[in-house]
């Protein structure tokens, strides 16, 4: 798994730092992504910024009273929740759920606190391919969370920080058409197979189109990640549309299998 951990200001980061190393040690077999301590000098910020929120799979945003409408924190936050759909948690330090205005009040928050760190933990650990046993979280946070909060009592606990960006607009505005650019090569290639997918699906007879539109309504009721549910809701559309091209005496059959698509 890799996590981003975005931040904006020095109070927030001096949370991303401490929570990183938690994390890490915590969970030894996951990347945690912070950009004051994994961009080497001379690398463009854009470039490394976008890969890393192309690749991520959990995003924790810390917020602060000074940095909630950061643009960096509001940008990051957008192009997470792209890319990791439901695993994106602000981390409200000093904040109340009240608080939190726009894109970032749809997400469920965790609050710097004992609680809301086994909350997180707990969390991160129901998303790896190989969760650790309640044993093992209960005397893992046992273990680290010391360290964390000593980590954390080290954060003033006022500030008279006013601007939280320190990373200059143009860095922002850089890593906003990266991102942008990415994003519409990665369309082309969703287009592309989505052509090849069709071509494929036009070739096949009665039974064979049955028997996939059959599996794809299996996974769907398996109950998948919500991206995954969608794309697989996308494949049921196209080769029932197809079927129902290809043989309209069976018209009935195919807008039964599409009422999948709303369940």
């Amino acid at each position: 798994m890799k996590i981003f951990i975005s931040w904006s200001g020095e109070r927030s980061k001096m949370i991303a730092i401490a929570l990183k190393c938690w994390l890490e040690k915590f969970f030894q077999t996951i990347q945690v992504f912070m950009s004051e301590s994994d961009i080497e000098p001379g690398t463009r910020w854009a470039f490394r910024l976008n890969d890393e929120l192309q690749v991520s799979n959990y995003g924790i945003i810390c917020l602060t009273p000074e940095n909630q409408n950061s643009q960096w924190i509001l940008f990051e936050s957008g192009a997470l929740s792209n890319q990791v759909q439901n695993r994106l948690t602000p981390l409200l330090y000093k904040l109340k759920g009240g608080d939190l205005k726009g894109p970032l009040s749809q997400f469920q928050y965790l609050k710097v606190d004992e609680d809301g760190l086994r909350k997180l933990a707990n969390s991160i650990n129901r998303n790896l391919e190989k969760p650790l046993t309640d044993d093992k979280m209960s005397e893992y946070f046992r273990v680290w969370w010391d360290k964390l909060y000593q980590s954390l009592n080290e954060i003033p606990a006022e500030t008279k920080e006013e601007i939280p960006d320190k990373r200059e607009d143009r860095e922002l505005i850089e890593e906003i058409l990266q991102y942008t650019r990415n994003q519409t090569i990665r369309e082309g290639n969703n287009i592309r197979l989505r052509e090849m997918a069709e071509s494929e699906l036009k070739e096949m007879n009665l039974v064979e189109l049955t028997d996939y539109i059959e599996r794809v309504i299996y996974r769907i009721q398996e109950g998948l990640h919500p991206l995954e549910q969608y794309q697989m809701q996308q494949k049921l559309l196209l080769a029932a549309t197809i079927f129902k091209e290809k043989f309209p005496e069976a018209k009935e059959f195919a807008d039964k299998m599409l009422s999948h698509i709303s369940k």
